[in-house]
């Protein structure tokens, strides 16, 4: 991925490299008001100036990269397994989150074998504990921070979806929640 900063006007179309915050002085809040990744639109210009920006970073992606929301999401599809839901990316992770109370299970080496690739962070609760509806039970994380990643949100094994957990409410109870 490259990154290039262009005058305000040329970036509209363009995805943005970083976050932009905006201070909102009345109410004493401060938030990114514009998202790494967010295309810029013709709408966006009077708000980007009135932040005072001139200039822009924007991303170029090169051919066979993924955004890193994108590759978040691709991991945490594989990993994902039975009464767990994926949250949306944001800054290139991802939740699993606990459809239903159950016991978490899982093979650890699963989790080792994620963040073998310097480019993956894989974090998950202990397996085989109890979980309640709701809880976050792991995160998939790119964690190389360069904001693209050649194009292999595999789990490294490439061996298609196996599924890191499942929330099994009395034990693992189908074939998805085991592990080769």
């Amino acid at each position: 991925m490259k990154i290039t900063v262009i005058p305000l006007e040329e970036a509209i179309g363009r995805p943005l490299a970083h976050d932009l915050t905006q201070i909102d002085a009345v109410n004493h809040k401060k938030s990114a008001r514009f998202k790494k990744g967010q295309v810029i639109t013709e709408e966006d210009i009077p708000t980007l100036k009135d932040m005072g920006r001139e200039n822009l970073s924007v991303m170029e992606m090169s051919p066979g990269e993924v955004h890193e929301d994108d590759a978040a999401m691709q991991l945490a599809d594989v990993l994902c397994g039975e009464n767990l839901r994926i949250t949306l990316p944001e800054e290139g992770r991802c939740n699993l989150i606990a459809t239903s109370s159950g016991i978490l299970w899982y093979l650890a080496e699963t989790v080792n074998r994620v963040n073998q690739d310097p480019d993956w962070v894989l974090s998950a609760l202990a397996p085989h504990r109890p979980v309640l509806k709701g809880q976050t039970v792991g995160l998939s994380h790119q964690a190389s921070g360069n904001g693209g990643l050649q194009g292999r949100a595999s789990g490294g094994s490439g061996q298609g979806k196996q599924a890191l957990c499942c929330v099994a409410l009395q034990g693992p109870q189908s074939g998805s929640c085991y592990y080769r």
